[in-house]
């Protein structure tokens, strides 16, 4: 929170309209949350609130290595619109991680729960979900129904990165959102 806030500072001078997706979701609603003065509106696009089901995935990666565990788990992520020739591409990417990175990271989404800190939320917030079997509509309803003065928008897509597999849909809607609680 330190780091954002002290971004937020730097760059706009004040309140700012704050947007992140999935992971990064978790940190932008903490801000809200713990900084008020900070935000003016928040957008959050696959956010968890909790921790994801990531049995074996550790193993998984230090056995086959982290682009392996990424392209078998890519196509459920993406969906199925998105091109082999992307989902190689995010692979790959991914598979870069160092797996020390990623033990750290799944140690820390590993605890998050962030279900009583998101109901100190007050400024405007749009949540950004897509309805899959691993976060379905009604996980993003159910916690976005605590915070008060928020917003749903689940995006036709059917993977869950939205972001990632339909980024200009998702930018608009973010856009259209902040538009309406600009003055």
């Amino acid at each position: 929170m330190d780091d954002l806030a002290r971004i937020i500072r730097h760059v706009a001078g004040g309140p700012a309209h704050v947007i992140g997706g999935k992971s990064g979701g978790i940190s932008i609603m903490m801000l809200a949350a713990t900084r008020p003065e900070l935000v003016k509106t928040i957008t959050v696009a696959c956010s968890p609130v909790t921790p994801p089901k990531a049995d074996d995935w550790i193993e998984e990666m230090e056995r086959d290595g982290v682009r392996s565990w990424a392209k078998r788990t890519q196509r459920e992520r993406m969906g199925t619109r998105m091109p082999e020739a992307a989902l190689d591409w995010w692979s790959d990417m991914m598979g870069r991680t160092a797996l020390s990175t990623v033990h750290a990271y799944l140690r820390w989404v590993g605890a998050i729960d962030i279900r009583e800190d998101i109901k100190r939320i007050r400024c405007p917030t749009l949540v950004i979900g897509t309805d899959t079997a691993r976060r379905g509509r009604s996980v993003f309803e159910g916690w976005q129904k605590t915070i008060a003065n928020s917003e749903l928008a689940i995006l036709p897509v059917d993977g869950y990165h939205a972001a990632g597999t339909d980024p200009d849909r998702t930018a608009s809607v973010a856009l259209d959102f902040i538009a309406r609680h600009s003055p």
